[in-house]
């Protein structure tokens, strides 16, 4: 259990953890959950709903270990989890649903039409449009991939996790700014 803990936490996904505290929390988590006790029939990952967080193997409703087996386990758990696994009290999933429903009327309220009175100044419309034209203006160019690779090499390659982890933060930031330059273009033929 020593190289699985070894092999999932520090090498396969712990590589890619920069942060030292979520490093040792991912750890602790590994000291916790992969051991020979989760291979135990009766294992559950919390008590207080038996039989619902499971390891499926060999359980009835779900015999053998084939993949097909786990899908099915998967797809019967819920799609929200209840906070009581995560350690929190329930009353954590009502304040977050009450923080969650107040930046959606806060939203709502921002982006309803605003009745002004008097004359003079920049328009709705005007302000926003000098808006977008400020951010494409502050848009940094693409990443090009040349550089990007020898960037990377310079830094000793993709042998290492930093590394990988630079080169998939550089494409998704790469898809980002495609995104946001749409957006922004869209926006601007909307109000014209």
């Amino acid at each position: 259990w020593i190289a699985v803990n070894y092999m999932v936490c520090d090498v396969q996904y712990g590589g890619r953890i920069t942060d030292d505290w979520d490093r040792r929390l991912f750890n602790t988590y590994g000291k916790a959950w992969l051991t020979q006790v989760c291979l135990d029939p009766a294992f559950e990952f919390h008590k207080g709903m038996p039989g619902k967080y499971i390891i499926p193997a060999n359980r009835p409703g779900y015999p053998g270990t084939e993949i097909d087996h786990f899908r099915k386990y998967i797809d019967t758990l819920p799609l929200v989890d209840d906070p009581e696994i995560f350690g929190l009290h329930s009353n954590a999933d009502l304040a977050y649903r009450s923080a969650q429903t107040k930046v959606t009327l806060d939203t709502i309220l921002d982006i309803q039409p605003k009745e002004g009175g008097g004359g003079g100044g920049l328009t709705r419309e005007e302000i926003v449009l000098k808006m977008v034209e400020d951010l494409q203006a502050k848009m940094p160019s693409d990443y090009r991939t040349d550089d990007v690779v020898q960037g990377i090499k310079a830094l000793g390659g993709m042998g290492k996790p930093l590394n990988i982890c630079l080169k998939q933060e550089i494409d998704k930031l790469q898809q980002l700014l495609k995104v946001v330059r749409t957006m922004l273009s869209n926006l601007k033929l909307a109000i014209a």
